[in-house]
């Protein structure tokens, strides 16, 4: 049985064209504008795209969003690197960094870019499971 994306991803990106705002959904891709944390010498301080990976109730109510962050350069290839070869509506690719994710604040999220399909959805929540020992 072939699995069928919940969301209508070109409804979702004409949504976003036309100003409809629905805020942050589950496995949308931003822009995010991270800070220099000097504790964390391997997070990088700048603008990059971030996967939301927290569910959609929480981001309706949240102030914050739970997101992994992506780097276009290449990563050496462990199972918490997803390699991301489409992001739908925008067509970048990359690697998402599951171990660095985290929590932040809405107001670091600058752009939507487009959201992830259905096979990198799996494969970022196979990574999840790995990174945290659930698999």
């Amino acid at each position: 049985m072939e699995y069928k994306p919940f969301i209508n991803y070109e409804s979702r990106i004409e949504q976003f064209k036309k100003g409809m705002e629905i805020g942050p959904q589950q496995f949308d891709v931003y822009w995010c504008d991270l800070p220099i944390d000097f504790r964390k010498p391997s997070q990088l301080g700048k603008r990059r795209p971030v996967i939301i990976i927290s569910n959609n109730m929480h981001n309706k109510g949240a102030n914050t969003v739970q997101i992994i962050p992506m780097t276009t350069s290449y990563k050496k290839e462990i199972p918490c690197h997803v390699k991301l070869n489409n992001i739908v509506g925008d067509g970048l690719v990359g690697t998402a960094m599951i171990e660095e994710f985290m929590t932040i604040p809405k107001e670091w999220l600058v752009n939507y870019i487009g959201t992830i399909g259905w096979r990198e959805q799996r494969k970022i929540k196979e990574g999840l499971l790995i990174q945290l020992g659930f698999m």
